[in-house]
């Protein structure tokens, strides 16, 4: 078995451009193709940057998981107080039969 990292390593080396041999164009060439990535890369990340700052990289129906919290929220409040009220009614039950 061979280890993924010495898999990838090989077909990096299989892809890559023999350097003998190459010319002054293909060397022109891999320059432009460099710099095509940086430019890609920058405009990239100004975009990321823009959309997060408008808000575009929001959750179409956040609104919908927002209200679904609050409700969840509010049901688990009211629960707690009548739990609470009902032990304060058991409560009151048990003092008032130990006075009998």
């Amino acid at each position: 078995r061979r280890s993924a990292v010495k898999m990838i390593s090989e077909e990096a080396a299989a892809n890559e451009v023999p350097s003998s041999g190459t010319t002054q164009s293909s060397g022109v060439w891999g320059n432009l193709k460099w710099a095509g990535w940086k430019v890609y890369g920058v405009m990239d990340a100004a975009g990321e940057y823009v959309a997060d700052m408008l808000g575009l990289k929001d959750s179409h129906y956040q609104w919908v998981i927002d209200e679904y919290m609050k409700r969840k929220e509010e049901e688990e409040d009211i629960a707690a107080e009548a739990e609470a009220e009902e032990r304060a009614r058991v409560e009151e039950l048990e003092e008032g039969e130990g006075e009998t």
